[in-house]
C-alpha cells in the first residue's frame, strides 16, 4: 500500500512538471525575473580599449628615442606596409602619434637581392615594443605576411 502511494506521489509530480513544460508556466522553485536586474546584452558588458599601434622603421624609431622621444624625428615617409598589417591583423588601431600607441612595431624590407641569393637570410625584419614592458618580440621572415602574423601574435590581437 506504501509503494502505491509513492508511486502515485512520483508519477503525479512527473505529468506536472511535463505539463509546465508545454504550456510554458514557470516552475514555482525557480524565481522569476524581476526588472530591477537588466537583461544580458552586449551594453553591459564592459568594452575593452582598442590597441593602439605605431608602425615604423626601426632606424627611425632608434633615432626618435622610443617611447620618450629625444627630438622632433617623424616618419619622413608613410610606411609601405600599413595596408598590408591592418589586413593581417585588423584588431588594433594603426596609430602615427608615439604618445598614444600602446605598441610600436618595426618592420623593415633588408635587401631582397640578398634574400634572393641566398636561402638563410630572411626579406623582413619584424620587432614589437611595449610601452609597458619593452622589446617583445624581434625576428625574420621571407614574407611580409608572416612577419605580420608574427607581430600580430606577440602584441596579442590575433
Amino acid at each position: 500500500m506504501r509503494a502505491a502511494v509513492i508511486a502515485v506521489v512520483f508519477l503525479t509530480s512527473i505529468l506536472s512538471l511535463n505539463a509546465r513544460q508545454q504550456t510554458g508556466t514557470p516552475d514555482a522553485k525557480q524565481p522569476a525575473a524581476t526588472e530591477s536586474s537588466p537583461p544580458a546584452t552586449d551594453r553591459n558588458v564592459e568594452a575593452k580599449p582598442a590597441l593602439r599601434v605605431l608602425l615604423t622603421h626601426r632606424k627611425t624609431w632608434l633615432a626618435s628615442g622610443g617611447f620618450t622621444a629625444n627630438g622632433e624625428i617623424k616618419n619622413s615617409h608613410a610606411l609601405d606596409f600599413t595596408k598590408d598589417f591592418h589586413k593581417g591583423c585588423p584588431k588594433p588601431v594603426m596609430t602615427d602619434k608615439r604618445e598614444t600607441a600602446d605598441y610600436a612595431v618595426t618592420i623593415d624590407e633588408i635587401g631582397l637581392i640578398d634574400a634572393l641569393t641566398t636561402t638563410d637570410k630572411p626579406t623582413f625584419q619584424v620587432a614589437v615594443y611595449s610601452r609597458s614592458v619593452g622589446m617583445l618580440y624581434s625576428g625574420g621572415t621571407r614574407f611580409l605576411k608572416n612577419a605580420v602574423k608574427d607581430a600580430c601574435n606577440a602584441i596579442g590581437a590575433k
